[in-house]
Order: structure tokens, then C-alpha cells, then sequence
């Protein structure tokens, strides 16, 4: 959510049951409680007592020219020179996004040692399939 928003406080407050189904993860149940919470004044007084105490939310200035803006990574097998979760990190920090499975949406398969269904699937659906050091070249 907080990505969605980019860290803005009253465009959370704002949303409304329909713009939240559409954001990755969030389904009929998260979005109505979401908007039932910003509905009550109190929460909102909660929140704006906060804010006038203090607390800050610093909006999050993101750049839409990061080299993986647009790109969905699946990693399949053993990665040597890091883990997933550090690979995951580096793939969102400049711009991508990761999933734990293989559809006509991913952009690249990072495939190490031992790659199983994943990698077979990619082939499959045709996916760009890459090693851990064609990755790496990536994102340099």
C-alpha cells in the first residue's frame, strides 16, 4: 500500500474499495476494511493527532526511469552469490518486481543450479531465461 500511494497519507485516506482491488495482493475483504477504517472519524482523528504530535510520513519520491520499472523477476534453482531474499531487494530497489511463479507476465527467469518447474514452465510460455551472472550484468 505504501508503495501504491508513494508514503502519501491523505491518498490512503482517500481510496476508495474499487482502487484498492486493484493493487497486487489485495482482495474484496482487505479493501473494504480499509475503507470502513478511514470512514470512521474517530481513526481519522487518531491518525490527524499523529501527525499534529509529530509524526511524520515522509512522501516517497520514487523515479519512473529505474532500469527494472516494468520488469517481473522469477528466481528458480540455487543462487550462489546471494540469497532470494537479497536478490528480491536488489530487483525492487531498482525498480522490478519478483513473483514466486512463472506466467505470460514474467519478464525474466533467473535460473541457477537445479532449476525444476519453473524453469520448465519458462520454457513453456517462452520467458527470457537467464543465469545468476546475466542478472548480475543487469544490474550493473
Amino acid at each position: 500500500l505504501e508503495k501504491h500511494y508513494k508514503g502519501s497519507i491523505k491518498k490512503f485516506q482517500q481510496t476508495t474499495v474499487e482502487e484498492l482491488e486493484t493493487i497486487d495482493e489485495i482482495g474484496p475483504t482487505i479493501a473494504q476494511t480499509v475503507t470502513q477504517f478511514w470512514q470512521d472519524t474517530n481513526n481519522r482523528i487518531m491518525v490527524q493527532n499523529c501527525l499534529n504530535r509529530g509524526v511524520s510520513l515522509a512522501e516517497i519520491k520514487r523515479k519512473m526511469d529505474q532500469p527494472l520499472t516494468g520488469q517481473i523477476f522469477v528466481f528458480t534453482g540455487s543462487l550462489e552469490k546471494f540469497t532470494r531474499q537479497e536478490a528480491k531487494i536488489m530487483v525492487e530497489h531498482l525498480g522490478g518486481k519478483t513473483t514466486d511463479s512463472v506466467s505470460k507476465k514474467t519478464s525474466y527467469v533467473v535460473a541457477g543450479p537445479g532449476g525444476g518447474s519453473k524453469l520448465k514452465k519458462a520454457k513453456e510460455l517462452g520467458s527470457s531465461i537467464i543465469s545468476e551472472n546475466e542478472f548480475l550484468e543487469m544490474l550493473r
